[in-house]
């Protein structure tokens, strides 16, 4: 039977850990969330002051 190797190493806490990626993880969805938000109010609005064009039939009622 082969000798066991025994190494010394520092124990890590998994809990605070995963607790700091989920924080960090919450706060990044928000701010993508809110850019995007903002984003599609400033492209609604832009819109709505231009009068973006839309297609529509062109009026060729003859009399």
């Amino acid at each position: 039977m082969p000798a066991v190797r025994i190494t010394k190493v520092m124990p890590i806490a998994s809990s605070p850990v995963i607790d700091t990626c989920r924080i960090t993880l919450k706060r990044l969805i928000d701010d993508r969330n809110l850019g995007s938000m903002m984003a599609n109010s400033a492209i609604s609005a832009m819109r709505n002051s231009v009068g973006a064009n839309r297609a529509t039939k062109p009026n060729t009622s003859t009399p």
